[in-house]
């Protein structure tokens, strides 16, 4: 993916892994490479909520 940075574009290779840890969790890990080196990690987790926890105050 090329990706602009400081007026520059790379040309950056993502490894990307999910991991469902069980029915409502989700763990996402991403890591951006240019020649094989690590240049940045993303890290994310996600979790499912159902409506009513969503719209409870």
């Amino acid at each position: 993916m090329n990706v602009e940075a400081s007026g520059s574009r790379w040309l950056l290779h993502f490894d990307d892994w999910m991991y469902l840890q069980d029915g409502s969790h989700l763990f996402n890990k991403t890591e951006m490479k240019k020649f094989g080196i690590t240049v940045a990690t993303v890290t994310l987790f996600f979790t499912r909520t159902t409506a009513e926890e969503r719209t409870a105050p």
